[in-house]
Formats: structure tokens, sequence, C-alpha cells
């Protein structure tokens, strides 16, 4: 869907949601929901895309159901929606504990880190994180996701040194790009929220500068999907924000004399 919206072909949209909409008619159709709300969701249809992963996530015998809810958090977060984008993590941290793939709780974490107030208590995704990496504790991905968490408990200084780790161990590895982009948005933030807005600055530039070049977080030459660039998007508008919101409490604080 991506790909034809960007051909502006029209035709073959229609022709794939006709599809799309085909399947989800079918009695066991939640793989139909599936590829409903990714459609939208390629298209920043929210709207759509919250409705189709809803109707997938309530399927607790699909084991792809903590994928659905993990989909449906971003793209309640993508909405603004506070309330629902908490209940989603609720939910898909409950069905992280229940799963046996090694990714589910990773995957749980993540959701529950990428916006503020998850799970009411920031430490406790911190404790999740810690037990999702035991054994990893020197992994790119595990550092970032520790970082993001320590940041949203508020502790800026413990993620810094988290996200330094991670960045360093990206670039000097084979780790997934994304890893340092990520830690540079929170590095951002982090730094802004520490009164350092010229490190803040050159933090978020960094991580622009590979956002806006999709060509430098492409793995293997493969085309990002949705659900791997709405993350850094949504942190980017985060990062953006708190920035700008930073700056113009300075400039209130101290308004230029006539």
């Amino acid at each position: 869907a991506q790909t034809l919206r960007a051909q502006g072909d029209q035709t073959a949209l229609d022709a794939l949601r006709a599809t799309i909409d085909l399947d989800t008619s079918k009695p066991q159709g939640w793989e139909g929901w599936h590829y409903r709300g990714s459609f939208f969701a390629a298209l920043r249809d929210w709207e759509q895309a919250d409705a189709a992963f809803t109707k997938a996530a309530v399927r607790e015998s699909d084991p792809d159901q903590t994928r659905y809810l993990y989909y449906l958090a971003l793209v309640r977060l993508a909405r603004n929606d506070e309330a629902g984008y908490r209940e989603a993590c609720s939910a898909l941290v409950k069905r992280a504990a229940q799963s046996t793939e090694s990714t589910s709780p990773y995957m749980a974490v993540w959701a529950c880190v990428l916006g503020p107030d998850a799970l009411g208590d920031p430490n406790k995704v911190v404790a999740m994180v810690e037990r999702a990496g035991e054994g990893n504790s020197l992994e790119p991905q595990y550092l970032g996701t520790l970082g993001a968490a320590l940041y949203r408990a508020g502790r800026f200084d413990e993620a810094r040194k988290q996200f330094e780790g991670a960045i360093e161990a990206t670039l000097s590895g084979s780790s997934d790009p994304r890893v340092a982009t990520y830690g540079q948005l929170f590095l951002a933030m982090i730094h802004q929220r520490l009164g350092q807005p010229d490190a803040a600055r050159q933090w978020l530039n960094l991580a622009v500068q590979a956002i806006d070049n999709p060509g430098l977080l492409a793995q293997q030459g493969r085309p990002e999907s949705w659900h791997s660039l709405l993350p850094l998007q949504l942190l980017r508008q985060e990062a953006e924000l708190l920035l700008a919101d930073t700056k113009r409490d300075s400039n209130n604080a101290h308004p230029m004399e006539e």
C-alpha cells in the first residue's frame, strides 16, 4: 500500500482494498483484519487501522495476537489516544506474559516505552526490561530499550549511559541501524531535560538526518514497513515538541527588552 500510494496508483489501491475486504468476511478472518489494519496504517488512516487491529487482537487463540496488540498500541499513539494506548499496552503486557514466543516480552516493553505513562508505574517497565534482557545485557537492542524505560521513569543520567553504550555498540557492529537513531532521539530529549539544549539539538539533528534518508535505515535493500517507521516518527515528533516547548518557555521567561 505504501508503494502504491507513492506511485499514485489509486486503481491498484482500490483492488487491494477489495481483496482485503473479502478476506475479512470469512468466519475465521482475523488475518484479514490484520491485513486491513496494515493497509490503512500504511495510508496513515489511523482510525480505520485502529478498528481493524482491534478486531484482529480479540482472537486470543491466534499466536500473532501479541503482534496485533503491538500494532494497536502504535496506531493509538499516532491517533493521540492516550487512554487507548495505555489500554493496548496493558493488554499486550498481559498477553506477552502468557506467550511462549521469545520476542513477545521485548515487543511488550518496547510498546510501553514509545509513549509516556504506559502502565502507570514507569519503574515497572524498567523491571520488565531487565527481566527480558537477562543474559543479553551487552546487546545494543537491550541497552536501548532499557535506556528508553529509564527515560520514561525520569532517571535521565542512567538512561543517557545506556543509550551511549547502545549507539557505540551499534556503530561498531552489525546491529540494526535504527537502534542508533532511537538512541539519538532519546538523547535529544534527555539532554533537553537536563538543561543542555545545544547537545539536545545536535542529537536531534543526527536522528532527523537518518529518518529523512530511509536508505540509511533500510536493511538488506528492503523498504521500511509502516510499523518500522512509525515509532521513529512518533519519537521524532515528541523530541521536536519538547525542544520547541522548552525554547518557547525560556523565551517567555526572559523577554527581550524593548
